[in-house]
């Protein structure tokens, strides 16, 4: 890739509402940080109990590289549900690197669920349009529609 064309990350997601919430996160994060590359996405949606099956997680990778290229990042995004984060997290890491040496793989677990991170962000979230309703209707169950991840990710400020 050409310098001033930026980067391609690869995301493989289980849900719905993380195939455009993630890039948004991501964007809003990497503004955080004072990167400002152009950046592009790819995102490959299968579900957890697909991945975790042995096999099917490094056919993902294969077929998102064959996309994107084997240089660019990829990053797997899933929820622990009840799995411990870290464990999960170092088992496909593992079968990442068996199978897809010279790609960049980086698995990131949600603790629970990855729209908990919401629920954990609800002071940076307060007087936000809609957020107080949502949380307040949702409190026992952290599930984001598809259509309100993204805007919840951009009104996380990072300080709650």
């Amino acid at each position: 890739m050409a310098d001033g064309e930026g980067m391609i990350l690869g995301l493989i997601v289980e849900g719905q509402g993380e195939v455009t919430a993630a890039p948004t996160l991501i964007r809003h994060i990497a503004r955080d940080l004072s990167i400002y590359a152009q950046l592009r996405f790819k995102v490959c949606r299968v579900p957890r109990s697909e991945l975790i099956q042995a096999g099917e997680l490094e056919r993902a990778v294969e077929a998102l590289t064959r996309q994107i290229g084997r240089n660019q990042p990829l990053l797997i995004l899933l929820d622990a549900d009840d799995d411990c984060p870290r464990d999960l997290a170092e088992r496909l890491t593992l079968r990442c690197r068996t199978r897809h040496a010279d790609v960049r793989v980086s698995v990131v677990i949600a603790n629970c669920e990855y729209e908990a991170w919401f629920l954990a962000a609800a002071k940076s979230l307060a007087g936000k349009s809609g957020a107080k309703e949502w949380l307040s209707q949702h409190e026992t169950r952290a599930k984001l529609l598809a259509n309100k991840a993204p805007i919840f990710v951009l009104r996380v400020d990072g300080s709650g």
